[in-house]
Parts: C-alpha cells; sequence; structure tokens
C-alpha cells in the first residue's frame, strides 16, 4: 500500500511538474522578448556551414512581432532581410497548420555567389509535399536577387497555400523596371505534379521621338513536372494596347505570338517551339533598339536525333544606324543542332544596299563563324559615312583566350569627292584589313592597314579599355608625308618615338 502511495504521489508530482513547465513556456511565448530568444536558439541549433544573425527583434513567439535585420548564410550563398513584420494564429498550429496573418518585409536581398555547374542537369522532382498545411500572404517591398544575372523586383505581393497536396498562388503581383505583372498558379506536391502557371502584364515604352505606348502581355505555363519525362506547354502573346485615337492607323498593328514544348530535366530542354510577328517594334521591347517593322516566323523542330531552327525576318522599316533604324531588309538562316553544337548551315541578309551570306557553329560556350560581304553600302548604315560598295569577308572564332577576328574589306570606285567633304568623307576608304583579338577589356590587332584614296595606315596595335592605356607601332603614308609612331600611352603619360618626314 505504501508502496502504491509513493508511485502515486511520484505521478502527481511529474504531471505538476510537466503543467509549470508548459505554464511558464506558454507565459514565455508571450513575453516581449520571446521571439528575439528563439532566434538565439535557432542559430545555434544550425549546422556548423551556416549562420544567422537578427538584430532589432521586438515582439512575442505568441503572436509574432518584428525583426529589423535578419541574415542568413551558407557558403556563397547569402539571403537578408530588412524590415519584417509577421504575425500568426498559434491555435493552428495545435492542427499541423501554419497560418500568418501578415508576413511582410521592406527589403530582401539574395547574393548567390556560388560557382555554376554548367556541365551537371538539374534532377527531376518527384515529391514536394511539405509537413504541415501553410495558408501566408507575402509582400516584399523590394527585391535585389545577385547571381548569374542581376534583378531587381518591387511591390512583390502573393498568397500562398499548402493543404498537403496542393501549392497554390493567388492574386500575385510584380513590378520589374517599368512593367506591372500579376500571376497565379498551382502545383501537385506528388507526381505527376501537374502544374499550371498563369501571368499577365503591362510594360509602358517609348522609342526616342515617339509617344510612350503600353504592352500587354499573357502567358500561359501547364503540363507535368515530375520525372525526367517531364512536360510543358508555353504560350505566349505579345501585343500594344488598342489605340484610343480616331484617326487611321497608317501602320499595322504589332502583335507577337510564341509557344514551345519544353523537356525540362533534357539535355536540350526545348523540343519544339513556333514564334510569329507582326509589326514587331524592336524600340517598344527596348527602348535603345533601333526601330523596326518586323514581319516573319521562327521555328524550332526535331529533325531525326537533332534540332532544326529556322528564322525568317522582313524589316519594312529598314534605314541607318544614326537615324534610330536597323539597315536590314530580309534574313533568312537555318540552324541544326547536333551533339551539344549549334551549327548555322546557311545565313542569307540583304540590306544597306548589299548582301551577306554566312555560316557558323556553336560548341558549349565557344563559337565560330564567317560571312561573305557583296555591294554594302556604308552610308545606307552610317549617313556620316562615304557612299561606295564595300565587299568582303568577315571571320571570327570564340577560344578561351578571346574572341579572334579578321576582317578584309575592299571598296568599289567610290563617286566623286564632294566639294566640301566633312572629316568622314574626307577619309574615301578604299579597303581595310584588321587581324587580331578581343579579350574584354584588351583589344589586340596583331596587323592593321587601311587604305584610302591617299594614303595608307598599318601597323599593330593593343589597347586596353579600363585603363585606357595602350600600345602601338604605327606608319602613315600620305602624299608628301610620311610618319612612323612606336610607343605606349595611358592617361597620366607616354613614352615612345615619332619618325616625321615631311616633304611637302
Amino acid at each position: 500500500m505504501k508502496r502504491q502511495r509513493t508511485g502515486l504521489t511520484a505521478l502527481l508530482v511529474g504531471l505538476l511538474a510537466l503543467l509549470t513547465l508548459a505554464v511558464s513556456l506558454w507565459l514565455w511565448s508571450g513575453s516581449s522578448r520571446s521571439l528575439a530568444t528563439a532566434l538565439q536558439l535557432l542559430a545555434r541549433a544550425l549546422p556548423a556551414d551556416q549562420s544567422l544573425s537578427a538584430s532589432a527583434v521586438s515582439g512575442s513567439l505568441r503572436e509574432g512581432g518584428h525583426i529589423g535585420q535578419l541574415r542568413w548564410q551558407q557558403g556563397a550563398l547569402q539571403v537578408e532581410a530588412d524590415g519584417i513584420d509577421l504575425a500568426w494564429s498559434w491555435p493552428a498550429l495545435l492542427q499541423a497548420e501554419l497560418r500568418l496573418r501578415t508576413l511582410q518585409l521592406q527589403h530582401l536581398r539574395i547574393d548567390d555567389r556560388r560557382a555554376s555547374a554548367a556541365d551537371t542537369r538539374p534532377s527531376a522532382p518527384t515529391d514536394l509535399a511539405l509537413p504541415i498545411r501553410i495558408d501566408a500572404p507575402i509582400r516584399v517591398d523590394a527585391l535585389d536577387w545577385n547571381g548569374s544575372s542581376t534583378q531587381t523586383l518591387t511591390r512583390l505581393a502573393l498568397h500562398y497555400r499548402h493543404d498537403g497536396s496542393t501549392h497554390v498562388v493567388d492574386a500575385g503581383q510584380v513590378r520589374i523596371a517599368a512593367g506591372d505583372y500579376r500571376f497565379a498558379g498551382h502545383l501537385q506536391a506528388q507526381a505527376p505534379m501537374a502544374l499550371q502557371l498563369d501571368a499577365s502584364g503591362t510594360v509602358s515604352t517609348a522609342a526616342p521621338g515617339a509617344q510612350a505606348v503600353k504592352l500587354t502581355g499573357q502567358a500561359r505555363l501547364g503540363g507535368a513536372l515530375a520525372g525526367a519525362q517531364a512536360h510543358l506547354a508555353l504560350q505566349l502573346d505579345l501585343s500594344p494596347e488598342p489605340d484610343a485615337s480616331p484617326a487611321p492607323r497608317t501602320t499595322p498593328r504589332m502583335q507577337v505570338r510564341l509557344s514551345a514544348q519544353i523537356a525540362p530535366w533534357q539535355a536540350q530542354p526545348i523540343v519544339e517551339a513556333q514564334g510569329n510577328w507582326q509589326a514587331l517594334d524592336l524600340s517598344m521591347l527596348w527602348p535603345q533598339a533601333p526601330r523596326t517593322q518586323l514581319d516573319g516566323g521562327a521555328s524550332v523542330t526535331p529533325e531525326g536525333g537533332d534540332w532544326r531552327a529556322q528564322v525568317q525576318l522582313r524589316n519594312a522599316a529598314s534605314g541607318p544606324l544614326d537615324r534610330q533604324r536597323l539597315p536590314l531588309r530580309n534574313l533568312d538562316t537555318t540552324l541544326r543542332y547536333r551533339q551539344g553544337q549549334w551549327l548555322m548551315q546557311s545565313l542569307q541578309a540583304t540590306g544597306a544596299g548589299g548582301s551577306v551570306q554566312g555560316s557558323g557553329q556553336v560548341d558549349g560556350a565557344l563559337w565560330r563563324g564567317q560571312a561573305r560581304v557583296s555591294g554594302i553600302d556604308p552610308t545606307a548604315i552610317d549617313t556620316r559615312l562615304e557612299a561606295a560598295r564595300v565587299s568582303g569577308s568577315i571571320a571570327a572564332q570564340q577560344t578561351t583566350h578571346g574572341i579572334n577576328f579578321d576582317t578584309r574589306l575592299t571598296a568599289d570606285a567610290a563617286p566623286p569627292r564632294p566639294a566640301h567633304p566633312d572629316a568622314w568623307q574626307a577619309l574615301r576608304l578604299q579597303a581595310v584589313q584588321l587581324q587580331g583579338v578581343w579579350a574584354s577589356p584588351l583589344l589586340t590587332l596583331h596587323a592593321l592597314q587601311l587604305d584610302t584614296a591617299d594614303g595608307r595606315l598599318q601597323g599593330r596595335l593593343s589597347y586596353q579599355t579600363r585603363s585606357q592605356a595602350g600600345n602601338a607601332q604605327l606608319a602613315l603614308q600620305l602624299p608628301g608625308l610620311q610618319a612612323s609612331v612606336d610607343g605606349r600611352i595611358a592617361r597620366a603619360d607616354g613614352l615612345g618615338t615619332l619618325d616625321l618626314q615631311l616633304r611637302n
């Protein structure tokens, strides 16, 4: 009997201790320092290769609070958030659900300096289920991404939900540069992981000297994401907003439609793609680009074990570059993808009063190409140049040490010299030969020769574009004048020799 009383007493003491601990934890979780303490405990529990730090933390673990700055780092990956406000419903945790009332960040920075593994293929997911359900409205005032590319987003907002079987994003919106975008979609958490994503956007743009135009676009991505045989379909439509002006249109309305079949986990993810465009003005998509009026299309289709790509362009607004135009009238090219290489089987282009025929090859990150130029008029490229007909060859090859190039151009007989030529027209170039290497920021010309109607400049030089310093060995011949230069020049100093012989 005495043993029974002793066991009952021990049980009651244990239950009382557990109750006291539970009440203490409950009271502590509602204190104004509990959120900061929880973050400190979490930082200590992380693996050795990770670190977590927080500052200016206030609020409770039970209700939420404010975090002035939160920083997490693992190797070359760092995530930093400023001005975090969060609040959640703790009773939902008892039902294995994280229900946030607020999650707002003033500024989120993601710095990813990890080395990219270009030769490794991403693995296909099979299960993205989470152990708890989630309901979270999220807002980020500004997001900066620094990695292989740099991107800045503002006014990012969305409502994310996970019910155990499906990830859902509703009411998504974001601003990128001059564009406002909306998006929504859902993804199955387990195979076959059906995906459906819809997005729309509006971009305000204006070409130099033109009225501002709003472009609207709609995109849809759908399919299955699980397994190596995953397949997705993409559809994109782009066009300017309808013109409210009662005046009749003088040019066709721009329209762009792109569609693609994608195998995301394959070595060549684009299985098939089609694109068609009408009255495409590149300056509407990129204000620094020339104004164009492009009609045509492009396609990528499988052909045996290879892929075949074709591009056709017709530009109804051809013109010189110094007048914000593109000196291209027609372009037809055929490419083939085989064993990791893109091969340009043919390229035919007309513009600037002449034509260009070329071919090329891309092997991984390296490429090479050559082109034959016939009857190009320089004034159709830049009106400040002298009228002539230029023909010749251009060859370039990218290597691990830079881009090797070899340019040989000659001009046909030029028209009579103007009575008062400007500086450009007075050059009257007849032949150009350039052989060298471009390895940014260094340009090296192993052979340079410029022939004009009155003289010749030849030699070799190197120029560092970043430090604006260079070396040159040049010889100049003009009627009654011979000169040679051998030396170096920089921003603040220089050293060399000049030999000048003037007979007239």
